[in-house]
Order: C-alpha cells, then sequence, then structure tokens
C-alpha cells in the first residue's frame, strides 16, 4: 500500500535555478513504489506490455519496467496509490513503497543530455536513448534508474537513486551545470 500522508522527506540540497539550457530540479516529492511479480503471475501478465527498458505514463504515473518481473512507479502519491490499486495482486506479488529510502532528481533543458553523458557511459542519443526509455546505470558513480521524461518537448530525465546519496548527486549535477551555465 502507497502511504499518501506527509512524509519528512530530505531535501536534495540547495539546486541552482538553472535555465532553458539545463534546470535541476528536486523532485523528491513523487512517490516511488517497486512493484514485483511471479513469473506467470497476473501481475507480470497485466503489466507485460511494458517491455524492458521502456516506459509509460498512466494516471500521471511513471510506470518503468527495471527488470524481469518488477516495475517502478513514479509519480504523485494518490496518483501512484490509485494506480497501483488498478493492479490484479493476487498470487506472488509485492508492493513496496521506496519513497522514504529514494530520492529523485529531474534533469531538463536542451544541454542535459550533454551533461549526463559526462557522468554517464550511457549513449543517450535519441536513437539510443528515445523519450520514454529507462535504464539502470551509474551516475557519477551512484547508481540510478533513468528515465527519459520529456515535457511538452523539452528533453528531460528523472534520476532515481537512494536517498543516502541525495547532498552529493546535488551538489555534483549542480556543479556540472554551472560547468555548462559559464560556456
Amino acid at each position: 500500500m502507497v502511504n499518501s500522508s506527509p512524509v519528512k522527506r530530505s531535501q536534495v540540497g540547495t539546486l541552482p535555478a538553472g535555465s532553458d539550457r539545463i534546470r535541476l530540479i528536486d523532485a523528491s516529492d513523487l512517490a516511488r513504489v517497486i512493484v514485483r511479480g511471479a513469473p506467470g503471475s497476473n501481475l507480470v501478465t497485466q503489466l507485460s506490455s511494458i517491455g524492458s527498458g521502456r516506459s509509460v505514463v498512466r494516471r500521471s504515473v511513471r510506470i518503468g519496467r527495471v527488470r524481469p518481473n518488477e516495475w517502478l512507479y513514479i509519480g504523485p502519491a494518490d496518483d501512484v496509490a490509485a494506480a497501483v490499486a488498478d493492479l490484479d495482486l493476487t498470487g506472488h506479488t509485492s508492493v513496496t513503497d521506496v519513497s522514504h529510502a529514494r530520492s529523485s532528481l529531474r534533469l531538463a533543458g536542451r544541454d542535459s543530455r550533454s551533461l549526463l553523458e559526462r557522468c554517464c557511459s550511457v549513449d543517450f542519443s535519441d536513437v539510443m536513448f528515445p523519450n520514454e526509455a529507462m535504464v539502470i546505470a551509474a551516475v557519477a558513480s551512484v547508481r540510478c534508474d533513468i528515465v527519459r521524461d520529456d515535457i511538452d518537448g523539452d528533453l528531460s530525465y528523472l534520476l532515481t537513486f537512494d536517498r543516502s546519496y541525495s547532498e552529493y548527486m546535488g551538489t555534483t549535477l549542480a556543479g556540472l551545470q554551472s560547468e555548462f551555465e559559464s560556456s
């Protein structure tokens, strides 16, 4: 069950305002829920249309397949709760709210791809990483779930990672952001 009550969340630190080139946005207010199902379960059948390395939006909730039989739900807490409530959880399934343990940052703007490529080995080109693509990779040596989540045609990436790295990720990405802003 997703806890939609207010939770004290640690901030990712003070993030610079950014520009149209790169904006770094603390998205830790979003709920993050992991849903797992045993092979052959109704849940796996229900979510099988979301292929590996892909994500979709349902009810303003981003749902990405992070590994076989495991999906990550990211969005407003009430919407995530409603989306999870629609699932067939009979059999061997689990729903784990990891909002308290994970932080999220959104990196948006026309130079966000270039910034990510400076600290991650993934090819973020449109051909290799189109909108709604999802991957697990190290960003600045921190394991992250990375979703390309363009908003109104604006290039955007949603990064989710262990909360203990919040300050480090905020500081590191803000430092890279400032390099782009000064060039």
